[in-house]
């Protein structure tokens, strides 16, 4: 095993429910109520309800269970569904570094459908959540993998593979070699998110999380992975260039889940300040017709979904998703921004789409340098009759200098995941995950629940 991969196991040793602090295991709480909440949100989506008939094929043996519903099959399968249905609608949690990102949230499908293999309690579901999250944010600073051209999911394999290794009480050895496993053949590239998007964008990270259960699987039998996955002549820095992990000494606190944020809206994060600025500016705007919109940000953000000719003509909610111009146009024309917006229905709205051809998008190198400490956007409407509105936002609500309070989690968790008519409050399933560490099993007590909150909601919608 080489040092490499030696710290990440060290990682995964040393964190213990025990020894973290108050605020990291709530902050475990929220996240965990934010991506059920995501992912019960995206549950009658046409790709979701596919991939859950397409996970229960695989029935036996009988590990796990597709959120919301009471079938079970594989792990594996169980994992990549729920995957699917936590990222489909771009709503979870994200994460940045200085040149790369991600979404930390995606293995939480690995560690719940591990935690129900092995009926691991509360307290090791949260602890494994902790370290995952750690690594996960850990990779992102150290290693920018998006510059060699590979995708954000590879920090995914890894982080997935180290929560799920501890949850199945793989020993040091078995640890080591079950990172192996799932580094050495998963470097997935970038081309995932170039380009008008597909349904992939959605499915990508639910693949990591069930390959992180294959490879912990192999590991847990005695397979042994390559040797030196990351030092070796031919490892993992032979293709991202060479790299040393940031601040080793302080993995074992795992605080890098205080330090991800948490999504106002159903889009890409570098879009939020942009939405949120619209937002305010549409209640503004008062009615005032609209003569051109002067959007200014960071880099990044321009780049990814501002630069690209493809986010001025999206044809998938995928790339809707990731359009700057089709997300302040849609704010700038509803006054909101909701999953619904990005519906393929939508996509061809008219008025949104005269909009869109009035909307400019560019770099502020003054945005840029407040970027990834901070995601700022700058919004400016010019109005026929000569007006300019503007409105910054430097921290978008959910960021870790603008966080949500746990009643905003809450109320986006009902929003998502309750009845649209308000009455399903969640209560009991919200109370169940506030008080996680207090299952001794994490399946048996918190599947039920899901599964019965969907049902009321199918009745409600029903009558």
């Amino acid at each position: 095993m080489d040092k490499s991969t030696s710290l990440l196991v060290e990682l995964a040793l040393d964190t213990n429910y025990a020894s973290l602090r108050p605020e990291v295991v709530h902050e475990c709480k929220r996240h965990l109520i934010d991506t059920l909440g995501c992912a019960m949100g995206a549950f009658d989506d046409p790709l979701c309800v596919e991939m859950r008939d397409f996970a229960a094929q695989y029935g036996t043996p009988a590990q796990a269970t597709l959120w919301g519903t009471a079938t079970r099959c594989t792990s594996e399968m169980a994992a990549f569904a729920n995957g699917v249905m936590l990222r489909f609608q771009d709503f979870n949690d994200t994460f940045f570094g200085a040149t790369d990102g991600g979404h930390p949230s995606d293995i939480t499908a690995a560690i719940l459908a591990a935690a129900e293999t092995v009926r691991a309690d509360g307290r090791s579901v949260l602890a494994a959540l902790a370290a995952g999250y750690e690594a996960y944010c850990r990779v992102v600073q150290s290693v920018p993998v998006a510059d060699r051209n590979f995708d954000q999911v590879v920090n995914a394999n890894i982080a997935a593979a180290i929560a799920v290794g501890k949850l199945l009480k793989l020993s040091r050895e078995q640890l080591g070699h079950a990172i192996s496993l799932a580094v050495a053949p998963n470097f997935a590239l970038r081309q995932t998110r170039q380009g008008q998007l597909s349904q992939w964008k959605g499915c990508a990270a639910a693949k990591a999380s069930r390959d992180a259960l294959f490879a912990t699987a192999l590991a847990a039998r005695g397979v042994t992975g390559p040797s030196d996955v990351f030092e070796g002549t031919q490892g993992f820095w032979s293709v991202t260039g060479k790299h040393d992990w940031v601040a080793p000494s302080e993995w074992r606190n795992a605080t890098m889940i205080g330090s991800t944020y948490i999504k106002g809206f159903a889009v890409c994060y570098h879009a939020q300040a942009g939405a949120e600025a619209a937002i305010e500016l549409f209640g503004r705007l008062k009615g005032r017709e609209i003569q051109s919109v002067d959007v200014e940000t960071y880099a990044d953000a321009h780049r990814i979904i501002g630069g690209d000719p493809t986010r001025w003509a999206p044809k998938s909610r995928e790339t809707a998703d990731h359009s700057m111009p089709f997300t302040v146009a849609t704010c700038l024309v509803h006054g909101d921004l909701t999953a619904d917006s990005f519906d393929e229905s939508r996509l061809d709205e008219p008025a949104v789409a005269t909009l869109m051809a009035r909307i400019s998008v560019r770099e502020d190198p003054a945005l840029t340098a407040l970027y990834p400490g901070a995601a700022p956007t700058r919004v400016t409407v010019k109005t026929t009759s000569g007006e300019n509105l503007t409105k910054e936002v430097i921290y978008p609500k959910g960021h870790p200098k603008a966080p949500m309070t746990d009643r905003e989690v809450e109320a986006k968790f009902r929003k998502l995941a309750g009845n649209r008519d308000g009455s399903d409050d969640c209560s009991e399933l919200l109370e169940t995950l506030w008080q996680i560490d207090s299952a001794s099993d994490v399946g048996g007590a918190l599947m039920p629940k899901l599964a019965a909150n969907r049902a009321r909601r199918i009745l409600a919608v029903a009558s």
